[in-house]
């Protein structure tokens, strides 16, 4: 087992060595055959006209895929592992979201057992 590791440890350090011999190696580029033209002098420049005033453009308004999204009234099923006195303090909080909530969602928190359980739950196992 421990030449194996070996092997695995030298094989991943000869490939880590290629891939930075091959990205740090030397460009070839080809020679000029022949001598490059003298650059001329640019041409006296013609004035310019100033550029006309340009109205900003207004960015369109983002669009809200929610915004025709109407949750008044809907039921909430929210499966918890909680017991005991936390349960009872996980029921005030849904009981004041509940009467307080303008949008009239009601919450019910539904005790499902331990983490596992409400993760085989999920899975429809």
């Amino acid at each position: 087992m421990k030449n194996r590791k070996v092997w695995f440890i030298l094989l991943s350090m000869l490939i880590a060595t290629a891939l930075l011999l091959t990205a740090c190696g030397k460009s070839k580029e080809a020679a000029p055959t022949q001598a490059p033209e003298p650059t001329k002098a640019p041409a006296a420049a013609e004035p310019t006209k100033a550029p006309a005033a340009v109205e900003p453009t207004k960015a369109p308004e983002p669009t809200d895929p929610w915004a025709n999204v109407d949750p008044s009234g809907q039921t909430v099923v929210f499966w918890h592992q909680h017991s005991r006195a936390r349960e009872e303090a996980l029921q005030e909080i849904v009981q004041a979201f509940n009467d307080t909530n303008e949008w009239g969602i009601t919450v019910d928190a539904e005790y499902q057992g331990g983490y596992s359980d409400i993760f085989n739950k999920m899975l429809g196992v």
